[in-house]
């Protein structure tokens, strides 16, 4: 379980999905609420019947944002990036009002049991059983200083926003005559225009100067030191809710008694942990937690971390409580902390300062791209005014892929739900973003989609294309309805 602690994917998000595409789910509103605070100490940021923004939730989610920026870039962001980022963080929060407004209106809510339902699904929270560990949930919280009430509050907001979005798109049909058209749709070949702009080349254009790097290395000198670490196996036995002092002290004294075991030759350590553990994660690999880095830990497991980098290699603790109850410690191995210097590091120092440069270039300009786009759609004039090379693709349809582009099948399959005219982009083509604008289209030459068995893949793709374009609709719609105002800008 403690191994899942580490697990650094675990309520991260994508840095193109922020500013490109923008997916809910990555605000935790719920801070403001949760605070106490009323409606009159806090400044509206925007108002409509039933919507309401403060600057202080705004805020909130703006700098949870901005801290994956910075996880992602390592830098700030330019004026007009932070311009476009708090542009879209606020249409997000003003189109999660209008869901939840919507929610009211239709009488739709979460329930205590939605919520369980869907932390049991969740592989983050499951033990060696496969089955929802209340002890693993916890675990997880804390590695990522959340607490049940804030991270169950959230998971109801998300759930509502889900069902909400759900409700509302099963009112959504359409003709069969239209199921007929949309597979004459997908069965068109096509031809586009296309923009490519490849991490790689920006990577060529970076030059740095030896000062230059060696700015870099010092901001950032703590990526390159090693801390002092030690690989260690622990036995851990639980404590019961709302554990009394005798429960702690008969677990404590069951503790001492094995470790006596193991100091005496009586038993090993590893048959300690296979006969005794609680700990299902580790259960089965000895105990192992495999290497700790000295000031690693929060909270009281700052004392496990602390006992740990008491003892030496080979070297056994006394028994250690922390809120997952009594540890006992072994030390594998140890290894002190190492100070870098620029000249020893300088060439993972140049490789990183010349990624990072490239990823920041190449985002600048995906982002300022897909700007003139959402203003002008029109691919060729946009290229020509940024300087940027457009290319033309071959005929292709659903099944071949692009020809030039390696991997672009399923890309393909997607341009084929578009018009003429209709752009799209960044696509992801290994290290490679795409921007297409469909030029022409002529009837297909592939196979017929309808007798191929794929009528219910078909028609799925149909609605949800038919729910999308409803949808965006139905908000911008809500927003004049029910008066949504910006008092502020953000």
């Amino acid at each position: 379980m403690m191994r899942a602690l580490r697990d650094k994917s675990f309520m991260r998000f994508v840095l193109w999905m922020i500013i490109i595409v923008f997916v809910g789910g990555i605000f935790f509103m719920w801070g403001v609420r949760e605070a106490g605070l009323t409606e009159d100490t806090r400044n509206l940021m925007v108002t409509g019947d039933g919507v309401r923004v403060t600057y202080q939730e705004f805020d909130q989610a703006y700098q949870g944002v901005m801290q994956t920026y910075y996880s992602s870039m390592d830098e700030s962001p330019t004026e007009e990036e932070s311009k476009r980022l708090r542009s879209k963080v606020l249409d997000q929060m003003i189109e999660e009002a209008i869901l939840r407004h919507t929610a009211q209106e239709l009488g739709v809510a979460v329930g205590d049991e939605e919520i369980m339902e869907n932390l049991e699904r969740s592989p983050y929270f499951q033990g060696k059983d496969g089955r929802f560990s209340k002890t693993a949930y916890l675990q997880m919280l804390e590695a990522n200083r959340l607490t049940p009430q804030a991270f169950e509050a959230d998971q109801r907001r998300q759930l509502l926003l889900q069902k909400v979005r759900l409700t509302l798109g099963d009112s959504i049909l359409y003709p069969d005559s239209e199921l007929d058209s949309y597979v004459s749709l997908l069965g068109r070949d096509l031809k586009a225009s296309y923009v490519l702009l490849d991490e790689e080349d920006y990577e060529r254009r970076v030059k740095a100067t030896q000062s230059d790097l060696q700015d870099y290395y010092e901001a950032k000198k703590s990526r390159y030191d090693k801390p002092e670490r030690a690989k260690v196996r622990h036995v851990l036995l639980g404590l019961p809710n709302n554990a009394t002092q005798e429960d702690k002290d008969r677990t404590k004294a069951t503790l001492e008694e094995y470790r006596s075991q193991v100091l005496s030759g009586k038993l090993t350590f590893a048959e300690l942990v296979k006969k005794h553990s609680q700990d299902d994660g580790t259960k089965e690999k000895g105990g192992d937690l495999g290497w700790i880095s000295r000031d690693s830990m929060r909270g009281d497991m700052r004392e496990f971390e602390n006992v740990t980098f008491t003892l030496k290699p080979g070297g056994l603790s006394k028994p250690v409580l922390t809120s997952y109850g009594y540890h006992l410690i072994q030390m594998d191995d140890h290894e002190k902390a190492v100070k870098t210097t620029f000249e020893g590091v300088r060439e993972k120092v140049a490789k990183e300062h010349r990624t990072e440069k490239a990823g920041r270039m190449l985002f600048a300009a995906v982002s300022k791209l897909t700007e003139a786009l959402e203003a002008t759609r029109d691919l060729p004039k946009v290229a020509k005014e940024q300087g940027l090379t457009l290319s033309t693709t071959p005929w292709f349809d659903r099944t071949s892929g692009i020809q030039g582009l390696k991997d672009s099948k399923a890309v393909g399959e997607e341009l084929l739900g578009l018009q003429v005219g209709d752009w799209a982009g960044p696509k992801s083509l290994g290290t490679k973003k795409v921007f297409f604008q469909i030029m022409e289209a002529k009837p297909g030459s592939g196979q017929d989609l309808l007798k191929e068995g794929q009528v219910p893949m078909t028609a799925r793709k149909l609605l949800e294309s038919r729910q999308e374009i409803w949808f965006e609709a139905f908000i911008k719609d809500q927003r004049k309805k029910l008066g949504v105002k910006v008092l502020m800008e953000g």
